[in-house]
């Protein structure tokens, strides 16, 4: 077990124990709304079915009422708690990842839409680098949410690490359109 895993569990309060980890299942949760988002988006992206694009937006509603929820959490926490260490170093980890999952799930709602627009029924979908993209992003995605609730540091520094091949294959995503 690591240092942050050790802290974590070995709180004086309980109560306190039960907050951090109800902060962490949360974030997860939402972690997973966002890859619940991104499978339809990528559904979508292929089939061009609009009540994908209709459950995307749904989904998305539910991203953002998790990340109110989420913002309340982390606020009364550190104004009832105040945390120190590595306490406060997860705290604010998770109001990061927070805001991140719901820029996500903005972008992913943003992907339905360009799709539409920009596909329209009956054409030839995107270009090959894309589905390759989804594809690593949705592992990454995974990865990260796994990442975080085993505080696993090397599996968040190889998916930093593929992320240079991400941007790579976007590169040529583009110069292919």
């Amino acid at each position: 077990m690591n240092d942050l895993n050790d802290d974590f569990v070995r709180h004086i309060s309980s109560e306190f124990n039960e907050e951090l980890e109800a902060l962490r299942r949360s974030t997860i949760e939402m972690g997973g709304l966002v890859e619940e988002q991104l499978r339809s988006a990528l559904q979508f992206y292929s089939t061009q079915d609009s009540s994908l694009l209709s459950q995307t937006g749904e989904i998305e509603k539910k991203i953002n009422a998790a990340e109110i929820d989420l913002d309340e959490q982390v606020e009364s926490l550190i104004v009832r708690r105040q945390p120190i260490a590595s306490d406060l170093r997860l705290v604010l980890a998770v109001s990061k990842i927070v805001r991140d999952l719901e820029r996500m799930g903005d972008e992913l709602e943003n992907v339905g839409r360009l799709s539409l627009e920009c596909f329209p029924r009956g054409s030839e979908v995107g270009v090959p680098e894309i589905q390759r993209i989804a594809e690593q992003v949705a592992k990454m995605l995974s990865e990260s949410l796994t990442a975080f609730a085993r505080l696993d540091l090397t599996l968040a520094r190889d998916i930093f690490e593929r992320e240079r091949e991400v941007d790579k294959i976007y590169q040529s995503a583009l110069r292919a359109l």
